[in-house]
């Protein structure tokens, strides 16, 4: 694919606090990109330029975040100390599809999402911040930069892509691969242009000891966060998919819903239950013991930014958690650990927690005021890493409200003969330097199973570590759904 000069582009805005961590955490070499998959099936139809281009480029025309690059400025100069100028999006009036899509044959998934791992999304090229690989014909991997998307994002472009398949805009003729953007495309604004980030006096103070208090004064000096940050970014990760079948996802979501709880928390309670028992049993008894363990749950807030399902945009923080290590590790017997009443706990915990996320947002501003952006990532580097699992899930396949479509703009036409329905999909996401040592990023399908992407970097877990890991949460997931049924 190609990957020329940055044409000519008007600048659309700066860099919001959020998109702006997200920018410098790729042009470090700590991250690449965030990835959502999905199989695309319609009888006697594959995607080949021919279906796929006039479907695309009616979502290009329909979405400015998929006619974005970023602008990254003039280097400051280091004798004055000058602080880095903030990054600035800007839009490209021309989109070649040819320069950002590729055919591939088939390959399993794992493989694929991995290769796009070690593919990070460059910066102040021709061509946009995001890549489309089409595998055999029906496999669509939707790889694009977080700064311009989050896990939703990129459920919602597979939502409006499936919708163009099935409503031709006869309105539209696309000759060749050039999709040209109007300037008038609306890119939706960051996260504190559509609702309050200020911090309160209580997280400033906190945000302040956390940073100059010694390290064994804090909470995450007895929490288990996985190995150590490497000391040298390698985008290398590992990844292993797993599809929950329709039938199993239908107990599990009648289960937590009599238990009052959600299929996020019932997840994480029990991927914490596996997590306590495999430290518990491979530590080092000439160790330091931990306490708890590091957990991370991201929200989206655009409950509170009022940006739509259906658009592109990176509006998420995270409710981060020490879970007890010493009420999980129960190895007195052969059961895994798994309480229906701390999931439901857990549910509300998060729930109370999401609308105090903002300040972390809010707390980015002191970061770049004092031009550390660069050294919060740097200065990992070697150090113990702050989170131990990152839990992330986008939720079930969305369908369009009454009356609205996915894609503004002309009318649509009929649906043809050759339908398009979606089979399952998954979601993945980078970070594999200094972020958290597991990630388990859980999408639902439209056929009604639930995927897991299991993704950790090179050197964040041992790999014999990580693997027992997913085939207990696996085996528990098994057992809980067995005996809540019996009992």
């Amino acid at each position: 694919m190609a990957s020329d000069q940055q044409e000519g582009g008007d600048v659309v805005r700066e860099a919001g606090l959020l998109e702006r961590f997200h920018i410098t955490r790729t042009k470090l070499g700590f991250d690449s990109c965030v990835v959502v998959t999905a199989q695309y099936n319609a009888s006697g139809v594959l995607l080949n330029r021919q279906t796929l281009y006039p479907a695309l480029s009616r979502v290009v025309q329909a979405n400015a975040a998929l006619s974005t690059q970023v602008d990254l400025g003039a280097a400051p100069d280091t004798k004055t100390n000058a602080k880095p100028p903030p990054p600035r999006f800007v839009r490209l009036p021309v989109v070649s599809l040819d320069a950002v899509v590729s055919f591939v044959s088939d390959s399993a998934l794992e493989h694929l999402i991995t290769d796009e791992f070690l593919r990070p999304i460059e910066f102040g090229t021709a061509a946009p911040l995001w890549r489309l690989t089409v595998v055999s014909g029906r496999t669509l991997l939707f790889a694009f930069h977080h700064s311009v998307g989050d896990g939703q994002s990129g459920v919602a472009f597979h939502a409006a892509l499936l919708h163009a398949l099935n409503h031709p805009s006869e309105a539209l003729h696309v000759s060749g691969d050039r999709v040209s953007v109007s300037p008038e495309a609306y890119l939706v604004p960051p996260i504190e242009a559509l609702t309050s980030v200020s911090v309160s006096w209580g997280k400033f103070f906190s945000t302040i000891l956390g940073a100059f208090l010694p390290k064994f004064l804090t909470k995450g000096a007895s929490a288990w966060t996985g190995n150590d940050v490497v000391s040298a970014p390698s985008l290398d990760t590992h990844v292993s998919c797993w599809e929950i079948d329709a039938d199993q996802v239908t107990e599990l979501m009648t289960l937590c819903r009599k238990n009052s709880t959600t299929l996020t928390a019932c997840l994480h309670t029990l991927v914490v239950g596996v997590l306590a028992r495999l430290i518990a049993t491979s530590a080092d008894r000439t160790q330091r013991v931990f306490k708890t363990i590091a957990t991370s749950v991201p929200v989206s807030l655009r409950r509170f930014t009022g940006a739509s399902p259906h658009v592109l945009c990176d509006h998420i923080a995270g409710v981060k958690t020490y879970v007890p290590i010493s009420s999980l590790a129960n190895t007195s017997t052969s059961d895994p650990w798994f309480s229906w009443a701390a999931a439901a706990r857990f549910k509300e915990r998060v729930q109370k927690s999401m609308k105090s996320t903002r300040e972390d947002i809010g707390t980015l501003r002191y970061l770049y005021a004092l031009g550390a952006g660069d050294e919060f990532f740097t200065g990992a580097l070697g150090k113990k890493r702050g989170i131990a699992l990152e839990l992330s899930n986008v939720g079930r396949f969305p369908a369009p409200p009454p009356g609205e479509t996915f894609i503004d703009g002309e009318d649509d036409a009929p649906q043809q003969d050759a339908q398009w329905t979606l089979g399952s999909v998954y979601f993945a996401q980078g970070d594999p330097v200094s972020g958290a040592a597991l990630k388990m990023n859980v999408a639902g399908s439209p056929t009604g199973t639930v995927t897991v992407v299991f993704s950790w970097g090179e050197g964040a877990l041992d790999n014999e570590f990580a693997e027992a890991v997913i085939r207990d949460t696996k085996a528990a997931l098994t057992w809980v759904i067995q005996s809540s049924l019996i009992s």
